[in-house]
Order: structure tokens, then C-alpha cells, then sequence
């Protein structure tokens, strides 16, 4: 068996997750020092099995890879989202837009997390009743 990560992304991306991790397990076997590989079951062990922790450890192993793809940052930002931890999983996508500008993937995930504006009022807090009110003026008014 080779690897393919774009059979892996076509698995994930058709909700065939139980599939990929198959897959990703097979891989894994075989090719456990790659960080590509690493990251998809990684990220597949703590979607698929809840297995946050070790999926967690496998995804920042293959961060910690001095050469590794922009694929384990997007698999790693996935684990991150899973774990609830909506900033560091921020940090990696744009980490990869680094790297490899426009990468449909990473910005298609980003673009789905979200990510919030700059309060209107940069000097009050975010959850100023002030911020919040002009906040929603701007947005009626099509100015955000």
C-alpha cells in the first residue's frame, strides 16, 4: 500500500472519515516517522475516536518535523477544533497561509472556524455594552 494524502483529503471532505482512518492507520504502519501521515491519524483518532490526547500528540510530533507539509498544519488546526481550542488551531491555519499563500484547504478552514473583528472601540473591552451596540450599528449599516 502507498500512502495518498488527496485520497485521504477526498475521504475526509465525503464525511468517509471511518474510512480515512482506516487508511490513515494503515499508513501509519507502515510510514510512522512521516508527519504527513502522523497528522491525518492524528486528527482522524481524536475526530473519529475521541482519542484527543494521543491525536493531539501525533499532530504536534509532525509540527515539530522540520520539514513537513502544509497538509499536517491543516490536520493539526482539525485536531485543535476538535479539542476546543479554537487558537491555537487559528495560529496553525494561518501559519500554513505562511507558507503556501491562498492554499484553498487552509483558507476554506478558516473561513469556516471564523474569526472575529476588531472591537469598534479598540481601547474599551470587547464585551463593552458601548463596543457591543456600535458593533451592531456597523453591521445594519453594511459597514462590517
Amino acid at each position: 500500500m502507498s500512502f495518498d494524502p488527496d485520497y485521504l483529503e477526498q475521504l475526509v471532505a465525503c464525511d468517509a472519515a471511518l474510512d480515512a482512518l482506516g487508511h490513515a492507520e494503515r499508513a501509519y504502519a507502515e510510514l510512522p516517522h512521516d508527519p504527513t501521515v502522523q497528522s491525518y491519524y492524528g486528527f482522524l483518532m481524536a475526530a473519529e475516536r475521541g482519542r484527543l490526547r494521543h491525536g493531539l500528540e501525533l499532530c504536534e510530533l509532525a509540527l515539530g518535523a522540520p520539514e513537513h507539509s502544509v497538509l499536517v498544519e491543516l490536520n493539526a488546526a482539525r485536531a485543535y477544533i476538535k479539542a476546543g481550542r479554537k487558537p491555537d488551531a487559528v495560529r496553525c491555519l494561518q501559519g500554513g497561509l505562511a507558507r503556501a499563500p491562498g492554499h484553498v484547504l487552509l483558507v476554506q478552514e478558516l473561513a469556516r472556524l471564523g474569526t472575529r473583528q476588531a472591537p469598534v472601540l479598540p481601547w474599551l473591552p470587547r464585551r463593552s455594552w458601548l463596543n457591543k451596540q456600535l458593533g451592531l450599528i456597523a453591521v445594519r449599516l453594511g459597514l462590517r
